[in-house]
Formats: structure tokens, C-alpha cells, sequence
């Protein structure tokens, strides 16, 4: 015993020596380490004086060139070129000469110095699988630096690098510690932070990519968000943004579609030519007066936001150019114009109606509202319709304020609702099939129903439009002393009348007359005239003078007293109104003087008998908006009143050339009119000195915040407060450096400005500005975010692309995935549908978590599903603070019990795919398959990702648990719902899917709404097919049925004949018959030509028609869905029909094999087509019975050797490691 003890204790002495060998090893290593960076230190700052004065010796001019110790290191890629001055150069880049650990990544591309520990320019670059790596799409070797970073490349001092501080506080700290300031001599200075990723549009024109992108994550959401806006708020409407030079790619393309047929087929013809493929956003106003009136028309011109506050609208009125007199006048009367062209040019539409004597039931439409897919894409107001808030289409909440009231409003709403392409030919709304459908005796009509939810309340009656009245076009001063009429040179005895505050610049006192011997001629009214007289009328105060005016008439001549600098004067002016002072305002653009006035006193625009001749069109000799002046013949009669009409029309017509508003809408007679911004290309290098700045400096010294107060003094503070040590918002401090950069005339500043207050650069401009000559620009409801996100997409808009094979041209199915991220999020797709399940990460034991053991007899059937679905590794290398590990899972919830006691607050939740847990040492993984229930206490959840998209479903789900007939519990819910498109790619084949897009046809019957039709063309259905299969890496466009093939056939029908020989039907007679069998597929599907008759789905849960099975369903994905339904859809009813552990009740079928009976049942569903037509009709009950039926299938309980695909799935909850 003793020498065994020994022996022990020198085991043990020889284990802790051991280790001791190991941590003196291990020490002298970290001592070598620390000896040579003290070595290195000493090198690069020596202690020695001599050796110190040496060192900065060798970094003289000229000595540096013999073995300098500071070298430099160049990058020089191949084909990119950078443009200096009028020549082009190769791009050098000396960048890592300072950055020397910018590429310096270990095993996995993670960075050996991450900026969250080594400052720049020591630390590495982030994102190493993305960029620098070898393994990276930008390896440093290929790209260099500047092509993204932009920046003087050849730069070896941090000034001549021209680097770009993020604010104006690191702007000043910059400049004290390395001398730095601004060079405007270099053209490219580097990217701030905040706009380094606008550099990517260089390469990718698609932008898809950046913003979705299944291996890399978003890579550039912030230029992604810019090019989301943009598109949503339709700027490119105005501004185009043409992403071709000829056929050449140069960035990104957002261009209207072509609005005719005519340009179609032009641009199609002209091999030069591509044709843009972006719609307009606004809704058509074609038929607008089918919809509502004029007058809501100009109250929601004019403040959009005040009647819808998150509608996407701009305004265009009441802006910071319109708050003088003259606008005061003039926008009344535009918004009046606008709304009565629109409702000249109106188009007839063929309004539908419900059946006669239907009576709409509102309450029933509300209940359809929500379950037909509405709130996919709208939101509406009220308790009921809390938790879900779609911004894809307008908020409904005031729809029945502002269509037409009684009949006609709600027929054009049931026409909309019922047929959107009826009234909007390339709207995104779907066709709901919202057709009548019988409810036992009843007929219902929902769209009516909703048509009368929705119009629920009384309508709105708005300010009626203005109506012009003739006046003198002066504004007066209330408030006139004798103080203010002796400083504009009056004397004590001349104090009367009324003083002019403002001359209208369009109206009748800017062409008063004085007379000059026999003649009248022009000499306008000037502010600071006092009115003393008005037709030998004293004038003694302005409502004196308004009521002297008011008496007369358009048109009559009226006379005027004035005193001006101690001078009586007499002065003649024609009443006018503003309407006429816009007509005549427009037409002095094409017209001298003398022929506006002839128009006036005509009545009519110039034309002569020519343009009446037979074979002419008018329209060729007018082109512009004055053909709405234009008579019907050439000595045509036009009435007061009718010319009134005409001048009101042509005002609308011409204000709405000026603003463009059918970049954004489709309106009658504008079909053919160009985008009215600046194309926005290449506004990335556009020279700033194009920029008009004109008094923005004093605008933002003054005012420039919403409230008015100045924007020059906030952010200048918040400056001063961040180089005082105080922690500033991040945001301020952006703000602070787009405020520099305006006053400093940069472009990001511009940009900037110009999407807070577009009009703000018609600062103290306006007095010398005609009206028609005001800057246009609307102001759009963006917040910070958008300006910034917005701004740096535009800068990067330079057209300048690289050498083509740096330029991102996917092809194939990355091609496909990227064309259809474009097309879900224009058809909102993720609206109803899920994309991605919810990711939720729990902490658990794997004691406590379900067990599941896959049978041999099951393992073939499981290694197919996870072809179908890769197994989900949930460990995710982490513990919690109790050390317990940290486990994510693909799931949705099921149930929740909220308890008073946060302590047991509990979630229930069902594995979508199957999950591997992992295994403690020794043991086995702990495998858990899809359809498994996972319950877990609330405290023991960290974060749960959101699912990608399905906002209608999630919400829907739970509210239909006992409030839809035949839906008790959760599982139904999610029947009911729209289904998730998770991996669709392995489900459909894609020509099948291509022909659903265009033509859905109803599949589902358990559904409380049908797939709707989307207007889509050919080319968008196919590349949305396509999408799904590209994305699930499946093969596509066609796929493979091998049941169909003549070698398959045949060797299964050997098979057959070698296991049966006595069988006295050929192989698929007998797969025709397990999948007719009375007691199986019959009893819930329409199949062998029987259609299911029971709609009661509180007895049947009817599942989709059989018959549609060959064309529309992968066969590997049919395989393991009819082995384990659960599996492929864990909330599915249908059972387990052919369990492999059971006998099946029709031993006369291959021999009562179930799997043999599944794998048959598959053959006969590929190969329907052919079984049907060779047998017809047929309900098989038994040896010998393969005849049609003469009765629908029985209500029975499905067979007994059916299992269900959940019968062996335990409700286990996980619960900190406790099981209760």
C-alpha cells in the first residue's frame, strides 16, 4: 500500500511539475514578447540623445532616400483610374504607410487590433470578410483605399491625405493638433465618416445588395435607407436619376417608366436606348372626379400633412418663399385653379355597383378589413386595430371625409376596392377577389360591406375655392401715423389717406399709368405712396378704400390721388383680379405685351384659320399650356363666364407644369412632360460653384429652425459644448458639420439645407423675383435620419464607375435574389407573409430541454428533410450571468401564460426547423425536429429577433382563436393566415409559381383570405419565381420530375412485379388506388375527379386540391410532406397517413407497406394528369371497387392508422432547469 501511495504522490508531484514547466514556458515567452516591444519602443523613441538626434536624421529630405527606416508602402490598383484636372490617371494609393495594421486580420478575418481597443491609425479594418481580406469581395491588393475612402492617396502627412473631420468640433481639434484645415484646391477630399458608405454606388447600381444581403449582413444601410426613401417618396418623379450614358452602366437607375404606348415602343426600338422601370407613387388623378371634390382637392394640396399627418406628400404651399402679400393672394387662387383642371379634365370611368337592393352591412366589413389582407398595407384608427400600423398605402381612418358623399362616393370606393386597375391602370393595389360569395342563403358582398366600414361617419365639408375679386393689388398699413408720414417726406398739413405697404408684383398698381400729355403711360406704384383720393372719393382709412374698390369691377378703370415725397400725383389703374394677374403673368413669357392684352380683349389665345383647316390639329400649332386658351374656331364668341372657366383651367394646367405634380401622379394631357428637377446622375461632382447659396448664411444666422430661432446659434453651441468635454447627441454634432459645410459652400451642406427648407434659398431673394421665378422644391416630411440617409445616396452619385470588372454585375441566381428583394419590397410581399421566422435566445439547461430519438426506420426520411431544411446549430457559445448556455431557435410562439409574478411569466413557442442543441462531453447532441414545443419562463428569454415581414399574419394569428369558425386554437390561427414564405424556393416549382403570380388561383380553403392578383408584368412574375428558388439554392427555371420519366416507371414497376406477384393491377393503377383510398386523401381533399362538398370546417379541415400537385410541388418536398407533414409545416391538421411503424388497413396495396403505400401515393400524384384520364373518376374502397362515385366521400373520422404528425410531441417547457 505504501509504495502504491508513493507511487500516486509521484504521479501527482510529475502532473503539477508538469504544469509548472508549462507556466515557466509560458512566462518566458510573455518576457521575450514584453523585451522585444521594449526593444521596439527604444528603437522608435530612443532613450539616447545621440541615437535619438540619428534617427531623426535619417528622416531628413534627401538623407531619407538612403535606407530609410520609415518606408513607404504602395498600393497600386491595377484599371482604377482617378480624373486630376483634364487628364486620367492610375490610382496610387500610400494610405498604409501610416495605417500599417489597417489589413492585419487573424483566423476568421477578425481584426488583430479592433478599433474598440487601438486608435486609428493603428487599428484594423472592420468588417474583415467584407473588406481588405483576401477572401473579401474588396481585397487591398485590388482596390487600394481612395476608390472608397476617396482622398489624396498619394498623401503621406495627415493633411496632404485630406482627411475630412465628421464635425466641426473634431474639425478644430484636428486643426491644433496636426495643423489641419479644409483644401478646396483638391477635388476629392475623404469621405466623413457619415458618408463613407455613398462611395459604394460607385459599384453597386443595383443598391439591393447593400441594404439586403444574406452573407454579408447590410453592408451599407444607411445609403440603402437614402435609396429607399427616395423611392418611396418618388423623388426621382422629378429628379431622374439616369443610371445609363447610352447603354454603359454609371450608377445606380431610377427613371419614370414610359408613360404611352408611343415612347414604348420608341425606346425599344432605339438600341441605344434603356428604358426606365420606376412607377409613379401618387395615386392616379385621371378620374378624380369620380372620387372626390374640388374642394378637398385644394385643402389637401395645400397642407397634406394637416388632413393625413404621415402621408408622403410634400408641401408645395405656405413655404418660407410664400409668407409676403403677394403669396397671400396668389396661392389661394393656384389651389383653386389645380383643383378645378382636374376636375375639367376628369375622365369618364365605368363605375361599378353592388347587385340591386344589396344592403352593405358595415360591421361585417370591418371584421372583413381586417381578415382580406387590408391592413397588410393600410392603417386604420381604433382600439380594434391596435398592434399593427401599416405605411405601405394611406391611413383609411378619414377615407369617408374625403370621397364624395351619398351613392357616388361609395360606388367609386366599391369600384376601387372591388377592381383597382379599373381606376389606376399601374397601381400597386392587388385585386383582393373581394367577388359576392353565399353564406348559407345569404349573399355577401364584401367589398361593399368594407366600401360601407370604411365610410362609416359623416363627411367633411371644406372651405369652398377661392373666388377672384377685382382689386387694386396694394397692401395697405393699418397702423398710419403722422410720425411714419413725416419720415416719408409728407408735411404736417399733407397727414391723411392711406399709406402703401407692398405693390403686388403681378397685379394692377405695378402697371398704373400717369398721364404725359395726350397719353397714358406706364409708372407703377411704389410703397411708402399715400392714397388720398380714389375716383374723387376721399380715402380715409383702408377698409374706406377696400369698400371703394369692392363696388367695382374687372376690368374698370379707376383713378388714385397719391402723395408721394410731398408731390400730389394722379395715377390710373384697371382693376384686375389675381387670376387674370396670373394669366397675364404667364402668357408675357411667349407674348409681347400689346398680344396679351389682345388676348384679353379677344378672349381667346392668337390663332388664324389656318389651324382650323381640315387634317390640322390645333394642338401642333399651340404646344404649351396656353392651348387650354385656345377657341374651339377662329371666330368662336367667348362669354365672360366662359373665359373666367378657361382662365382658371389654364392657370391650374400652367401650375401644375410649374410644380410637376405628374412626376408623381398621372393626370390627364401630361403624359408626355419631362421630370422638372435636376437630373441627379452625377450631383455627386456637381461644381459648387453651380450651387445657388445665395443669403443662406443670414437665413440660418436668423431663423432656420422649425420654431423660427436660429440654427446657426444651436449648433454652434453644441460645438462649443463638445470641445469643452461635454458629451454631445451625435446627431447635433452631424448637424453642426452639414451647418458648416452649407456656409462654406459645400455640396453636403447644400443638400442638406435643401431638404430641411427647399425655399430657404429664396431668402430676401424673393422682392427682386417674379413670382413664376420662386424656387419650386416642396418640403418633404423627413426627419434627420432621412436628410442624413438621403444625402449621402446623392453624393454618391458621381457616374463615374470604375473599370467593369470592378463594377458589381451579378449574374445567375444572385441576379434573381437581387431583383426580387426589389420586387417584394415594391409589391410589399413581407406585408402579409413571413420571410424569416423569429429568432428567440433563451437560457436553458440541456437537462431540461425535450428529448426526441429519430427511429432507424425514420432516418431516411429525416435526411431528406434536412435537404429541405438545414439542421440549426442553437448553441450559441454563450452563457447568461447564472452560466447558464445561451441557446437561439427558429421559432413562433404558441402561447404565453402571464402571470401576476413576473417570476413565472411563461412563453410557449414550436421549432420551424429542426434544431441541434449540442451535446455535453461524452453524450450525444440533443436533436430536436421541427413542429417540437418549447416552453420557457420570460426572465430566461434574452433578446427575440423579429421575423422578416408576415406584420398581418403575426397580428391576425391570435385574434382569430374562437372569433373564425373552425379556429379554436393556435395552430388553426396560423392555417387561416396568410402562410409563411420560409424557404419557398423548396416547395414550388418555378414555372408553376410564375403562372400563380399572374393568375392566383385559390388553394387554400382553411385561409380567411385568397392570394390576391398584383399587377405585375411577365418579366416581374418570372423574376419573383425565380427569386424563390435562387435564394433556397434550388434548381431553376425548370425542375426535374423523375416520377414522370419513363426509366423511373419502369423500374418501379419491376420493383413491383418482383415483391407482388400476384398483384392484378400494374404499379401506378395501385398508386392510384392508396391515393383514392375512401378513408385517406378523399376525406379532405378534392382528388381522382371528387370535389369536396363539406364547407364546414369544424368537421373537415378541407386542404387544397390534388390535382394541382404535379405542376406546383417540388417532389423531394412532397417526399418527407406526406412522410411527416409536421415536419415541412409544424401548425398543419393533416396527419401523419402512413405512419412506418404501422400496418396500413389496405393490406391488399403492396401489401399493407405504408412507406411503400406513401412512396406509391407520391408516384400517382406527379402522374395525375394520366391516372385520371386513364381511370377517370374514382373513390377506391376495396378489392375490385374502382368505379366513379355516386355520392360525395363520407364524414368520417380519418383512419385509424393514420398518426398524427404532433402525437409523439410533448408540451415540455424549459424553465431554468427546473421541469414543473
Amino acid at each position: 500500500q505504501a509504495v502504491a501511495a508513493y507511487s500516486e504522490l509521484e504521479s501527482q508531484l510529475k502532473v503539477r511539475r508538469a504544469k509548472v514547466d508549462d507556466a515557466e514556458g509560458e512566462l518566458a515567452k510573455l518576457e521575450s514578447d514584453v523585451q522585444a516591444l521594449v526593444e521596439q519602443k527604444r528603437e522608435l523613441r530612443p532613450d539616447n540623445d545621440l541615437i535619438a538626434w540619428k534617427r531623426a536624421f535619417k528622416e531628413w529630405p534627401i538623407i531619407n532616400g538612403f535606407n530609410p527606416h520609415l518606408k513607404i508602402q504602395y498600393d497600386w490598383p491595377a484599371d482604377l483610374e482617378q480624373t486630376l484636372g483634364m487628364t486620367t490617371v492610375s490610382r496610387v494609393d500610400r494610405c498604409r504607410s501610416c495605417h500599417v495594421n489597417i489589413d492585419s486580420f487573424g483566423a476568421g478575418n477578425v481584426g488583430n487590433y479592433p478599433q474598440d481597443e487601438y486608435e486609428l491609425p493603428f487599428c484594423t479594418h472592420p468588417n474583415g470578410d467584407v473588406y481588405l481580406t483576401a477572401t473579401s469581395p474588396h481585397p487591398v491588393n485590388k482596390f487600394g483605399c481612395t476608390i472608397c475612402h476617396e482622398g489624396d492617396g498619394s498623401g503621406t502627412s495627415f493633411q496632404s491625405a485630406e482627411h475630412t473631420p465628421p464635425n466641426p468640433a473634431v474639425g478644430d481639434e484636428w486643426h491644433e493638433e496636426f495643423g489641419w484645415h479644409s483644401n478646396h484646391f483638391w477635388e476629392y477630399p475623404m469621405h466623413p465618416k457619415q458618408f463613407i458608405e455613398s462611395s459604394c454606388l460607385k459599384c453597386h447600381h443595383d443598391v439591393i445588395e447593400l441594404g439586403v444581403n444574406e452573407k454579408f449582413g447590410a453592408t451599407a444601410p444607411k445609403v440603402y435607407e437614402g435609396y429607399s426613401v427616395i423611392r418611396d417618396y418618388g423623388c426621382f418623379g422629378c429628379h431622374e436619376i439616369n443610371g445609363y450614358d447610352g447603354t454603359t452602366p454609371i450608377g445606380p437607375d431610377m427613371r419614370l417608366e414610359p408613360q404611352t404606348e408611343e415612347e414604348a415602343r420608341k425606346i425599344a426600338a432605339d438600341p441605344n436606348s434603356i428604358a426606365g422601370k420606376m412607377r409613379k407613387v401618387g395615386p392616379s388623378l385621371r378620374h378624380i372626379d369620380n372620387k372626390t371634390t374640388p374642394e378637398f382637392v385644394a385643402y389637401w394640396t395645400a397642407d397634406p400633412q394637416r388632413f393625413r399627418p404621415d402621408t408622403r406628400m410634400p408641401k408645395f404651399f405656405d413655404l418660407t418663399n410664400q409668407h409676403d402679400a403677394l403669396a397671400g393672394v396668389m396661392q389661394p387662387i393656384e389651389l383653386a385653379a389645380i383643383a378645378r383642371y382636374l376636375q375639367t379634365k376628369s375622365q369618364d370611368l365605368d363605375i361599378l355597383t353592388p347587385s340591386e337592393g344589396y344592403e352593405a352591412n358595415a360591421e361585417r366589413g370591418k371584421d372583413l378589413f381586417k381578415k382580406r389582407g387590408c391592413l397588410a398595407c393600410h392603417a386604420r384608427s381604433g382600439e380594434e386595430f391596435a398592434g399593427i400600423n401599416a405605411d405601405f398605402g394611406p391611413d383609411l381612418s378619414r377615407i369617408h371625409e374625403k370621397v364624395k358623399p351619398g351613392a357616388e362616393g361609395f360606388n367609386w370606393l366599391y369600384t376601387w376596392i372591388k377592381e383597382p386597375t379599373r381606376y389606376h391602370t399601374r397601381t400597386r393595389m392587388p385585386d383582393l377577389y373581394l367577388n359576392p360569395y353565399q353564406e348559407g342563403d345569404q349573399t355577401i358582398d364584401p367589398a361593399a360591406d368594407i366600401a360601407a366600414f370604411l365610410l362609416q361617419g359623416e363627411p367633411t365639408e371644406f372651405p369652398a375655392l377661392a373666388t377672384p375679386q377685382a382689386s387694386v393689388g396694394v397692401r395697405l398699413d393699418d397702423n398710419f401715423t403722422e410720425e411714419e408720414a413725416r419720415q416719408i417726406g409728407l408735411s404736417d398739413g399733407q397727414f391723411g389717406g392711406v399709406r402703401v405697404l407692398t405693390v403686388l408684383g403681378t397685379g394692377p398698381a405695378s402697371r398704373a399709368e400717369v398721364k404725359s400729355g395726350e397719353f397714358w403711360v406706364a409708372s407703377p406704384m411704389e410703397a411708402d405712396d399715400v392714397i388720398t383720393r380714389l375716383n374723387g372719393q376721399a380715402v380715409t382709412s383702408p377698409e374706406r378704400f377696400e369698400e371703394i374698390v369692392s363696388a367695382g369691377k374687372s376690368g374698370e378703370v379707376v383713378e388714385m390721388t397719391i402723395l408721394r415725397g410731398g408731390r400730389e400725383f394722379l395715377r390710373r389703374v384697371t382693376l384686375s383680379t389675381p387670376l387674370e394677374d396670373l394669366t397675364r403673368l404667364f402668357l408675357s413669357k411667349s407674348l409681347s405685351a400689346a398680344r396679351v392684352q389682345k388676348v384679353f380683349d379677344d378672349r381667346h389665345y392668337p390663332v388664324n384659320a389656318d389651324m382650323y383647316e381640315p387634317g390640322t390639329n390645333v394642338a401642333d400649332f399651340v404646344k404649351g399650356d396656353e392651348i387650354e386658351l385656345v377657341p374651339t374656331s377662329p371666330d368662336e364668341k367667348v362669354s365672360e363666364e366662359e373665359w373666367q372657366r378657361r382662365m382658371m383651367v389654364y392657370v391650374g394646367r400652367r401650375t401644375i407644369s410649374r410644380y410637376g405634380c405628374y412626376g408623381c401622379h398621372d393626370i390627364p394631357e401630361f403624359e408626355t412632360a419631362r421630370p422638372i428637377g435636376t437630373a441627379l446622375q452625377d450631383w455627386g461632382r456637381k461644381d459648387t460653384s453651380k450651387l445657388a447659396y445665395e443669403h443662406i448664411h443670414e437665413f440660418l444666422h436668423h431663423h432656420g429652425d422649425p420654431d423660427g430661432s436660429s440654427t446657426a446659434e444651436r449648433l454652434e453651441r453644441a460645438v462649443e459644448l463638445a470641445e469643452a468635454g461635454v458629451e454631445v447627441d451625435e446627431a447635433q454634432l452631424t448637424e453642426a458639420y452639414f451647418y458648416k459645410s452649407v456656409i462654406s459652400h459645400g455640396r453636403a451642406g447644400f443638400l442638406w439645407q435643401k431638404l430641411r427648407q427647399p425655399r430657404s434659398y429664396d431668402y430676401k431673394k424673393t422682392e427682386t423675383k417674379g413670382w413664376d421665378e420662386r424656387l419650386r422644391m416642396p418640403k418633404f416630411p423627413f426627419d434627420e435620419q432621412q436628410i442624413e440617409a438621403v444625402a449621402t445616396f446623392v453624393l454618391g452619385l458621381v457616374a463615374e464607375p470604375p473599370a467593369p470588372e470592378y463594377i458589381y454585375n451579378p449574374e445567375g441566381s444572385q441576379r434573381d435574389i437581387i431583383e426580387g428583394e426589389r420586387l417584394l419590397a415594391k409589391y410589399n410581399c413581407a406585408g402579409c407573409h413571413l420571410l424569416e421566422f423569429p429568432k428567440i435566445t433563451f437560457a436553458a439547461s440541456r437537462d431540461d430541454l425535450p428529448s426526441f430519438q429519430i427511429p432507424d426506420r425514420d432516418r431516411a426520411a429525416w435526411e431528406r428533410l434536412l435537404t429541405l431544411k438545414p439542421i440549426q446549430f442553437a448553441d450559441t457559445g454563450r452563457t447568461n450571468d447564472e452560466d447558464e448556455t445561451l441557446f437561439e431557435i427558429m421559432a413562433y410562439q404558441t402561447g404565453e401564460v402571464d402571470e401576476d409574478d413576473p417570476e413565472y411569466h411563461e412563453k410557449f413557442f414550436t421549432l420551424w426547423n429542426p434544431h441541434n442543441f449540442g451535446g455535453e462531453e461524452g453524450e450525444d447532441d440533443v436533436i430536436l425536429p421541427p413542429s417540437q414545443p418549447i416552453g420557457t419562463l420570460a426572465s430566461k428569454i434574452e433578446s427575440e429577433e423579429p421575423a422578416r415581414g408576415g406584420d398581418l399574419a403575426l397580428w391576425l394569428a391570435p385574434r382569430l382563436i374562437n372569433n373564425e369558425r373552425g379556429v379554436t386554437n393556435v395552430n388553426e390561427a396560423w392555417q387561416a393566415s396568410p402562410p409563411p414564405l420560409y424557404r419557398e424556393g423548396t416547395k414550388v416549382q418555378t414555372p408553376w409559381l410564375y403562372e400563380f403570380l399572374k393568375n392566383p388561383e385559390q388553394l387554400r380553403y382553411t385561409t380567411v383570405m385568397r392570394m390576391p392578383k398584383f399587377n405585375m408584368d411577365d418579366e416581374e412574375a418570372l423574376s419573383l419565381a425565380n427569386y424563390f428558388a435562387a435564394k433556397d439554392r434550388e434548381p431553376y427555371p425548370y425542375q426535374s420530375i423523375p416520377q414522370r420519366q419513363r426509366p423511373y416507371q419502369i423500374a418501379k414497376s419491376s420493383d413491383y412485379q418482383e415483391n407482388y406477384p400476384m398483384a392484378d393491377q400494374d404499379y401506378l393503377t395501385a398508386s392510384w388506388h392508396v391515393l383514392n383510398r375512401k378513408d385517406l386523401c378523399n376525406k379532405c381533399h378534392s382528388v381522382g375527379g371528387v370535389e369536396i362538398t363539406e364547407t364546414d370546417p369544424t368537421k373537415v379541415k378541407r386542404g387544397p386540391n390534388l390535382s394541382r400537385v404535379e405542376k406546383r410541388l417540388r417532389p423531394d418536398y412532397t417526399d418527407v410532406w406526406v412522410y411527416n407533414p409536421a415536419w415541412i409545416l409544424p401548425y398543419t391538421s393533416m396527419p401523419v397517413n402512413f405512419p412506418s411503424d404501422k400496418e396500413s388497413v389496405a393490406t391488399e396495396l403492396f401489401g399493407g407497406s405504408n412507406p411503400r403505400q406513401a412512396e406509391a401515393t407520391i408516384d400517382a400524384l406527379f402522374n395525375y394528369t394520366q391516372l385520371l384520364e386513364a381511370h377517370g373518376q374514382t373513390v377506391y374502397t376495396g378489392p375490385g371497387d374502382q368505379t366513379a362515385p355516386e355520392t360525395p366521400a363520407e364524414e368520417e373520422a380519418p383512419a385509424t392508422t393514420a398518426t398524427s404528425a404532433n402525437d409523439s410531441v410533448t408540451n415540455d417547457r424549459v424553465s431554468g432547469g427546473a421541469e414543473e
